[in-house]
């Protein structure tokens, strides 16, 4: 199984108590409605878990897709959950979201808003093409185990999440 997850970098230094403090318990309903059509969207993080030097939980959001049933576009709720881990790695917080790039990028600036009430608070953690190509020259064996070592944390993260650690 084939899991696609980023991972991001706090631009501020935040402990992971006071992120807990501030996601613990978030929900936020929004009502929906649209002709015959009424429910609730609902944003909340779930599941908060704290564990050595780590903050892992879910962040679910609802969003309405349209879809063409029997002549007519009916509006539809979906709900999208995405497993995120905040980590302390020398001396830095570290942000995990286990989605596809454009969903973890839309979390990340939720969490962003809900950590420092802007966006910008969290940024993607990148390493430049230079490096990496570098590092892969000097290391074809290497490169390979680093990126066996990213897919094993990746999947030791959602495994966490699903109750199988």
């Amino acid at each position: 199984m084939v899991v696609a997850g980023k991972i991001f970098r706090l631009m501020e230094q935040l402990p992971l108590s006071e992120i807990a403090v501030k996601l613990d318990g978030y929900r936020r309903e929004e009502p929906f409605e649209e002709g015959d059509y009424r429910f609730t969207l609902v944003r909340e993080v779930s599941g908060l878990s704290a564990k050595e030097n780590a903050l892992s939980g879910v962040y679910a959001h609802d969003y309405v897709l349209y879809v063409f049933h029997r002549g007519k576009t009916v509006p539809l709720p979906r709900t999208v959950e995405a497993l995120f881990s905040f980590s302390e790695f020398k001396g830095s917080v570290i942000l995990t979201v286990v989605e596809r790039k454009r969903v973890a990028n839309f979390i990340a600036n939720k969490l962003s808003e809900l950590l420092f009430e802007k966006v910008g608070g969290i940024v993607e953690a990148r390493i430049s093409p230079e490096t990496l190509r570098e590092f892969h020259r000097r290391n074809a064996e290497d490169t390979k185990i680093t990126f066996l070592i990213m897919w094993t944390f990746l999947m030791w993260i959602s495994c966490r999440f699903m109750g199988r650690t």
